[in-house]
């Protein structure tokens, strides 16, 4: 291993090949853009640093550029996250926060490539409804949105669809809206779903995907509000 215990300055000049710091560790390092090497040329796996200082770029956009001059594509180097998780916990330290998240959620996104296919589908439902972990509120909206079509839909079932399950002069009048929230959240009884339920196939049908996609996605939302989905 290289190791620089001053700081480390790639600027100024002209790299012509590559640039290998795999395995090298320095206190902090300052770079431009105009000296980096060009595309496949950047070996930096297991290259660690404190932080990235003077006028070297920190945006998110442009590290991204910079971590992308590395030879990921053929066999030989392969996907590496090391430099991905570095710049994160870097940029972190830094009080970056937003650019960190956005260096972590490409990581996952890159990493996505590597995965088989059902991998890669589970892959994909997290970067939507999550931002792998890093976006929570996009569970939310996309719970919310399924409430709304959900409202939609037992509203027009509600035109002569919809039969109470039991008996008596205590059944409460039916409300799509309640109907659909009851419905979609999982062990919350707003005294909607019990004693309601449609009768065409159409409707059971879609009261069955209702439900269903209000476990998914309410359990990925407590899942990425607690951080189980992150790695950093």
């Amino acid at each position: 291993n290289t190791i620089v215990s001053g700081p480390l300055l790639l600027t100024n000049t002209t790299i012509h090949g590559f640039l290998n710091l795999r395995n090298a560790v320095v206190d902090r390092f300052e770079d431009e853009i105009e000296s980096w090497p060009e595309q496949n040329m950047l070996l930096i796996d297991g290259y660690e640093y404190g932080a990235i200082f003077g006028n070297s770029p920190i945006d998110a956009s442009q590290r991204l550029k910079w971590l992308a001059l590395q030879p990921t594509k053929n066999k030989l180097h392969g996907f590496r996250p090391q430099p991905y998780e570095q710049l994160v916990k870097v940029l972190r330290a830094m009080g970056h926060e937003r650019d960190a998240r956005k260096i972590a959620i490409a990581k996952q996104k890159e990493m996505r490539n590597t995965l088989g296919p059902l991998a890669r589908i589970w892959s994909w439902i997290l970067r939507i409804s999550t931002g792998y972990g890093y976006e929570t509120w996009r569970a939310f909206i996309g719970m919310a949105l399924m409430v709304l079509i959900g409202t939609g839909v037992f509203w027009f079932a509600g035109n002569g669809d919809m039969q109470s399950t039991t008996d008596g002069a205590h059944i409460p009048a039916f409300n799509a809206f309640i109907y659909s929230l009851d419905t979609f959240l999982p062990i919350v009884d707003l005294h909607q779903e019990s004693y309601w339920l449609p009768q065409s196939e159409f409707y059971k049908w879609y009261l069955w995907f209702h439900i269903s996609i209000g476990w998914i996605l309410t359990t990925i939302a407590v899942a990425a509000f607690t951080g189980l989905f992150k790695d950093e």
